[in-house]
């Protein structure tokens, strides 16, 4: 009852409020815990009733969202006092901050062609047997520039779609649907979400209600769920076999039951009642792998598994491809106080990912590609994994900084202006 009553309050706060990268952390977070009001969980061999621990963190983590959302809310519509409202409202920041939009234009036409390099080195190294043989064919025989390509489309995609330039989103949506083909939805579902927080964004600016972009949200988790129900028919190019199998009422019935979900709650309630503590060895490692190359510089020998979804595969031989549990990793590490200090800090992110919705800096579109990642599917992940992600990010984010300075344009982080000077000359004499 408690927890009908808490979402429900999240819920209407989210409707309320503009769509954007805070109300999708919300409504996702809901969704990945909607197993407590059956209150069951299924995860390979442990397929418990929901334990008291866990509706206990449930409820702290929905009370915190709510609070954090209240303030935020209140700060956006300038109900809270000056120093909050010049700390955390979104600043109406004109896109004309960013200076150069020929050269940074450009820039991403060149970074979206490596992108686009990249995938299409392990497209002809796969083939397309290869793809059809499924996701996991596709991760043996791929090397790190395919995977570089899949998050490095995100923000190139978020920046076409942005400033309508159809020769930069149209080949990183393409990128996506190479895996999608495969068997593996999270790639091109990030991108959807992207549309979404675009969308919201443009009609909160317009002051025109959200309710369609709702309705889009939601036809587009049915369509994901559906499709992997007749996925193995499309890789194998069985159309009439899909169509057949879509007739069935009981398929549509299984798809819809959101066994991610499921899978996911249980294996947060496995934590707290299996009773593991990560040593400091392994929460030092997993602070550090954060920083490219320092888990090598220095080595810690762990006693359970770098990625925490491979010791819940071990533990109760749950699925492989569903994941892990980052909650549970937060308790596993500091206990009740992890939960709530990484629940905030996965928060204050995503609201510093909302400012740049705007796109007042150059480099918005990585920032917001993380954000919308992380808002939407961090509770299915492992600290290490959302390391991955990030130091993918930052390397891409790199690569299209280096030709973006290269062309002339200069980049402002933390107050300090990032140029090449012999750019800059250049582009003064031209002036």
């Amino acid at each position: 009852m408690f927890y009908l009553i808490g979402i429900i309050i999240l819920i209407i706060c989210t409707l309320r409020n503009r769509l954007d990268i805070l109300s999708v952390c919300t409504m996702c977070f809901i969704v990945y815990s909607i197993y407590c009001i059956p209150g069951i969980g299924i995860s390979g061999y442990y397929r418990p009733k929901l334990s008291h621990e866990l509706y206990y963190l449930i409820y702290l983590q929905i009370f915190i969202i709510f609070i954090f959302l209240f303030i935020t809310r209140a700060a956006e519509k300038g109900k809270t006092i000056k120093f909050i409202k010049n700390n955390y409202l979104f600043e109406q920041k004109k896109e004309t901050d960013v200076q150069y939009p020929k050269i940074l234009d450009t820039s991403f036409y060149i970074y979206t062609t490596i992108m686009v390099v990249f995938a299409v080195i392990n497209i002809i190294k796969i083939g397309f047997s290869g793809f059809a043989a499924g996701k996991a064919n596709v991760w043996e025989e791929s090397n790190i520039f395919f995977i570089i390509s899949l998050y490095g489309s995100f923000p190139s995609f978020a920046y076409g779609l942005h400033n309508k330039k159809k020769m930069i989103w149209i080949p990183s949506l393409l990128i996506e649907l190479t895996i999608f083909f495969a068997g593996s939805r999270a790639f091109l579902a990030t991108l959807i979400v992207i549309v979404i927080c675009e969308k919201g964004y443009s009609l909160w600016r317009s002051k025109k209600n959200s309710f369609t972009i709702y309705i889009f949200g939601a036809i587009a988790i049915v369509f994901l769920l559906i499709y992997r129900t007749v996925d193995t028919y499309i890789m194998n190019g069985d159309i009439s076999g899909a169509i057949r199998v879509l007739q069935n009422p009981l398929i549509w019935a299984n798809a819809l039951e959101f066994n991610e979900p499921r899978v996911i709650i249980a294996n947060y309630d496995y934590v707290l009642t299996s009773g593991i503590k990560l040593p400091i060895g392994d929460i030092v490692y997993r602070f550090i792998d954060f920083i490219p190359g320092m888990t090598r510089i220095i080595p810690i020998k762990l006693v359970y598994p770098e990625y925490f979804s491979d010791w819940l595969y071990l533990e109760v031989h749950g699925s492989m491809g569903v994941g892990g549990t980052i909650w549970g990793e937060s308790y596993a590490m500091f206990g009740v106080f992890g939960v709530i200090l990484f629940t905030i800090l996965w928060l204050l992110f995503l609201r510093y990912s909302n400012r740049h919705l705007s796109y007042y800096k150059e480099y918005s579109c990585f920032v917001i590609s993380l954000g919308v990642y992380l808002a939407w599917y961090i509770n299915r992940l492992d600290f290490n994994r959302v390391g991955q992600v990030t130091k993918i990010t930052l390397l891409c984010f790199l690569i299209w900084g280096l030709i973006y300075l290269i062309l002339g344009g200069a980049i402002t982080i933390f107050g300090r202006t990032i140029e090449i000077k012999a750019m800059q000359k250049i582009r003064e004499r031209n002036k």
